[in-house]
């Protein structure tokens, strides 16, 4: 029999996009989206940039303006046309929104106003019609001893 064909290689990577937290695939395949992690004056962007790569630019779907929130992880929709973004305000509330993946401004889909409810991790999914996300209770005991040098 003939030799096997020799095992498949990679590419050299393709860097997409520096500074990129949570890159997320949208469900056609087209794109992938991401938030600024840099922590500069594009942090809590949302952008998308071509999945193939080859030099497609990244595109800037919302920017937070003063006042509005800044976008911590982005989920695409089934149909890959709206992204989903979580956000925590300055007091720590909750919220998300949605915004159409040709850019816009959002729309407030949901936000928490009970300080002891609320969606800390920034986990979360959707199928389209409901938004799934962990909730902690943040409960605890304390204790006080006082301690006496022997």
């Amino acid at each position: 029999p003939p030799p096997p064909p020799p095992p498949p290689q990679w590419s050299a990577p393709d860097t997409l996009a520096r500074w990129a937290y949570d890159a997320d695939g949208s469900p056609d395949g087209r794109w992938i989206s991401y938030t600024s992690s840099d922590g500069g004056a594009d942090a809590g962007q949302l952008f998308i940039i071509p999945a193939t790569g080859g030099g497609g630019s990244p595109r800037v779907v919302y920017t937070p303006g003063e006042g509005m929130p800044r976008a911590e992880r982005a989920r695409w929709s089934p149909d890959s046309r709206t992204l989903y973004f979580k956000s925590h305000d300055e007091s720590g509330h909750t919220s998300f929104w949605s915004v159409s993946a040709q850019g816009g401004r959002p729309r407030l889909l949901v936000r928490f106003e009970d300080p002891s409810w609320q969606s800390n991790r920034k986990d979360f999914a959707i199928d389209g019609r409901r938004l799934y996300f962990p909730v902690e209770d943040r409960q605890s005991d304390v204790f006080v001893a006082d301690l006496i040098a022997r």
